[in-house]
């Protein structure tokens, strides 16, 4: 009876082999966001994301969403940051972000920075993933601040602002930025031709650190 039952066992145990199955060890495959949006920002540029997290925003998205539908295929292609400020002017007041690469750390460095940019292109017959990298590279192309020897882009934006002190010692902030990414397209009814465009908020976040912190 023992032997039969142990057959019995390796036989059930082989079936489970051969139907695929296997054990649950707790671990999942990673979301994959298949949308125009996630596309986008799996093609961003290493530089790019190298010091600010992207991620779909669906406030955003319905912003621009709304402009768009207001604009039409027409107007798309000149879709600003005013655009989008006007609809909801908590997304950012400006298309740049302030005092970056300066000197000394300043009044507004204790205060979270909020900027909006907006670009687009036209194309007939592009797949999803031809529109995104060509939206990626808008996104990786942005100046994102001025200085006096040229643009920063995203690779340059400071992690601290400069040491300064007070009563309590040396301090500067430490700066975490923020990115929230939405797309749309609008088709001209006659050409055919869609109108891609991909807005962008960027955040950045001060944090004052004294060296007793770090």
């Amino acid at each position: 009876a023992s032997l039969m039952l142990a057959g019995v066992m390796a036989v059930s145990m082989l079936a489970g082999c051969s139907n695929g199955t296997k054990p649950d060890d707790g671990e999942k495959d990673p979301v994959v966001d298949s949308s125009l949006t996630g596309k986008v920002i799996a093609a961003l540029d290493e530089d790019t994301t190298k010091n600010v997290k992207f991620t779909a925003d669906s406030n955003l998205q319905a912003v621009l969403n709304k402009v768009v539908s207001n604009v039409g295929y027409t107007g798309a292609a000149n879709i600003t940051w005013q655009n989008l400020n006007n609809v909801d002017g908590e997304l950012g007041d400006w298309n740049q972000l302030p005092n970056v690469g300066k000197s000394e750390t300043t009044e507004d460095d204790k205060d979270v920075q909020k900027a909006i940019f907006v670009y687009s292109f036209a194309g007939k017959g592009m797949n999803t993933a031809t529109v995104a990298k060509e939206l990626a590279k808008k996104i990786d192309g942005h100046n994102i601040g001025k200085v006096s020897n040229g643009d920063v882009k995203w690779a340059d934006l400071p992690e601290y602002t400069p040491t300064t002190s007070d009563k309590d010692g040396e301090f500067w902030y430490a700066l975490d930025y923020a990115a929230g990414v939405a797309t749309a397209e609008v088709s001209d009814a006659v050409t055919g031709e869609t109108e891609y465009v991909v807005a962008v908020t960027v955040t950045r976040t001060p944090t004052k650190t004294y060296k007793a912190d770090k």
